[in-house]
């Protein structure tokens, strides 16, 4: 079923018409700031360009927190694709403190990479490539490579001959469409995943990687390579929720399980009284850093038992913060955690409620995981993928 989505995908990228505006002067700053021997990297940055709009938790806060790496670094001259109309591209700028003197502005450009439904093949396909692909590919000629942090990449990048890479998060859509709400990620990730022809494509865990390999048996493995995300939550003194809580995240998709956290949690509140369920995410709140690391650091556990991941941050997070994690035991949050957390299978309610109580309290647990997310960080990923886009020179 998905590799005939996929071989679908193929056939119908060529096919793309477009009937709507155009772009007849695309502004492009900077090719004026010229640094010699640098590897020039164009960020497509349209993940980002959602500020004000989109909260950076997720693949938003991987890309934005890879972007803030990569420009404190002084290999490299870094560039920011502007392929979205609207402003927040200069308000996140403004925000990371990027020279906007560098954004390379090309806003039609993420319109020409949509073919999952007919209007997108009809509206934003063969004909803007055909009226602004040809500009396009000779701005993108200035640059050695070009990296998207999300989304599909236009065919007009790839036939430009640019050096391509990007990052990818997890297949979950198509091997698991049941754990998605979102009906329109579900629709268009066919075209997503079977349209990646990079030069290299990195990936935020061995499980997504192996995922991506089977549903692509024409992508070479050895330019498929795992680059695991960062953390940077730390344990504070700060509190903004009073008494004894545990923490839990839910978005809204079935795969975090929120039914299966309220079910466990009712059942070790049965014979453990005065601990309360506190849950974030998009679905109840949104918490901004500061007090992430705050609500983290003052829960006496995180309860985590998604169904499917491609990285899985929470768990890491709560860990840097001194907090006992328990997650799926499933896709890669084994691989992430290691020996740093307990884990429940998702489905049994008195598994989860067990696990909560051997949580609470756990000193080794609490080490352990202090250990464990001492592992990883934005910087090294930043080198890591730098390392190997150096080579693609």
């Amino acid at each position: 079923m998905f590799k005939d989505k996929l071989q679908l995908v193929r056939k119908t990228t060529a096919s793309r018409l477009f009937v709507g505006f155009l772009d007849s002067s695309p502004t492009f700053f900077g090719l004026k700031r010229k640094r010699p021997g640098l590897l020039k990297v164009l960020f497509d940055g349209n993940i980002l360009s959602k500020f004000g709009k989109w909260n950076f938790t997720g693949i938003p806060r991987v890309a934005d927190r890879l972007f803030r790496s990569l420009m404190s670094r002084k290999d490299i001259d870094l560039y920011f694709l502007v392929s979205s109309l609207g402003k927040g591209a200069d308000k996140y700028a403004e925000s990371v403190g990027f020279d906007k003197s560098k954004f390379v502005y090309m806003p039609l450009l993420q319109h020409t990479a949509k073919s999952a439904t007919l209007k997108h093949r009809i509206i934003y396909g063969k004909l803007l490539r055909s009226f602004v692909g040809r500009k396009y590919g000779r701005m993108l000629k200035n640059f050695d490579v070009y990296f998207s942090s999300y989304w599909a990449i236009s065919p007009i990048v790839y036939d430009s001959g640019i050096k391509t890479a990007c990052y990818v998060y997890d297949m979950i859509p198509l091997l698991y469409p049941n754990l998605v709400k979102n009906p329109r990620v579900i629709r268009t990730y066919p075209n997503y995943i079977g349209g990646i022809r990079t030069n290299l494509a990195f990936f935020d865990s061995n499980s997504a990687r192996e995922d991506f390999l089977r549903l692509r048996l024409d992508f070479p493995a050895e330019k498929a390579i795992v680059v695991y995300p960062g953390v940077d939550m730390k344990r504070t003194e700060k509190r903004i929720e009073k008494g004894n809580y545990i923490l839990a995240f839910d978005d809204g998709n079935p795969r975090k399980n929120f039914p299966h956290i309220q079910a466990a949690f009712a059942k070790f509140s049965e014979k453990n009284k005065g601990m309360r369920l506190v849950v974030v995410g998009s679905a109840h709140r949104y918490v901004p850093d500061p007090e992430l690391s705050a609500l983290y650091s003052g829960a006496s556990a995180l309860l985590y038992p998604s169904l499917y991941e491609g990285f899985g941050l929470p768990p890491l997070e709560a860990m840097a913060c001194g907090t006992p994690a328990i997650a799926g035991d499933n896709s890669s949050m084994p691989e992430v955690c290691g020996d740093a957390a307990l884990y429940v299978s998702g489905f049994d309610v008195d598994e989860t409620a067990r696990a909560i109580k051997d949580a609470i309290g756990n000193k080794k647990l609490v080490a352990q995981g202090l250990k464990r997310a001492a592992l990883f960080s934005w910087d090294k990923m930043a080198d890591q993928i730098v390392e190997k886009l150096k080579e693609l020179k």
